[in-house]
C-alpha cells in the first residue's frame, strides 16, 4: 500500500477509534524494525504502564526485550490533590520519578533515550492523553507541533497515535496533528451487516505513490495482516 514502506525520517499519524488496532500497529512497526532490520526503537506511552504493554502484546509472540518501553502515567503513589495539580509518577526503564506533567520533560526524555540507544524508530502513544493534562487548545497544539519538530530533528522514523471519538468526523482529536506530519494512516473497525470488519487506509504519505484503497486488515495471533488488494467495501 505504501510502495515499499514509510520513508525514513517521516513522522506518521495513526488515527482511529477505540479498539481499531492503533497501538498494535505501532508496536509491530517497532518490533519489525528490530527483528527484520536491526533498527533500535523506543515506545513512549502516555496511557499504559510498561508491564501492561508487554502483557498485552505478548499474545503475538513478540520478544519485546529489545524495545525500549517508557511510560508517563499517573500512579497511585500520589494523592488525589497531587494529581489535580498535575503531579505524577512516571517510569524510565526500571526507575520511578515524580514531577509535574510537562511536554518539555517528555521531549527531554525522548531526546535522551533516542541518543542513548541510537533509536531509529519512535512511537508516541497516544497524544489524545494530552487532553487530560493540557486544557488550553492553543497550547496543546503548540506542544504537538514542538514534539513533531523534535522527532524530525532527531531523524527518527516515527509513529504518533491519536484516538478519534466514535461519531466524530476528521482525522484527529485536536484538528492539527494531520497537518504537521508527513503521513496519515487511518484504521477502522466498521460494522457491515451483522459483523464488524477491520480496514486500513493511507490518507497521506509524502514521498510515496500510495494506495487509494481502504483495504481489509486483520489482527491475528501474530499481529496485523493487511490485504492490500481487498477493498473493505467490496461486495460480498
Amino acid at each position: 500500500m505504501l510502495g515499499g514502506g514509510i520513508p525514513k525520517g517521516n513522522t506518521v499519524l495513526v488515527s482511529g477509534g477505540p479498539g481499531t488496532g492503533k497501538s498494535t500497529l505501532a508496536m509491530q512497526f517497532l518490533y519489525n524494525g528490530i527483528a527484520k532490520f536491526g533498527e533500535p526503537g523506543m515506545y513512549m506511552s502516555l496511557e499504559e504502564r510498561p508491564e501492561d504493554l508487554v502483557r498485552n502484546f505478548s499474545k503475538y509472540g513478540w520478544d519485546l526485550d529489545k524495545v525500549e518501553i517508557l511510560s508517563i502515567v499517573p500512579t497511585g503513589k500520589l494523592s488525589s490533590n497531587d494529581l489535580r495539580r498535575g503531579r505524577f509518577t512516571f517510569r524510565i526503564g526500571k526507575g520511578f520519578r515524580e514531577g509535574t506533567f510537562s511536554m518539555d520533560l517528555i521531549r527531554e526524555i525522548i531526546r535522551d533515550k533516542v541518543q542513548e540507544i541510537g533509536a531509529k524508530r519512535v512511537v508516541l502513544d497516544s497524544i489524545s492523553a494530552l487532553a487530560l493534562h493540557l486544557e488550553d487548545k492553543f497550547i496543546l497544539r503548540q506542544e504537538i507541533l514542538a514534539t513533531v519538530h523534535l522527532l524530525k530533528e532527531l531523524g527518527t522514523t516515527s509513529i504518533i497515535t491519536t484516538e478519534t471519538p466514535e461519531g466524530q468526523g476528521g482525522l484527529s482529536r485536536f484538528g492539527v496533528e494531520e497537518f504537521v506530519v508527513e503521513g496519515v494512516i487511518g484504521v477502522y473497525n466498521i460494522k457491515l451487516g451483522s459483523k464488524r470488519v477491520r480496514g486500513i487506509e493511507i490518507l497521506k504519505m509524502r514521498g510515496t505513490k500510495h494506495s487509494q484503497n481502504i483495504s481489509l486488515m486483520e489482527i491475528t495471533d501474530e499481529g496485523i495482516i493487511v490485504y492490500p488488494e481487498e477493498n473493505l467495501f467490496s461486495e460480498g
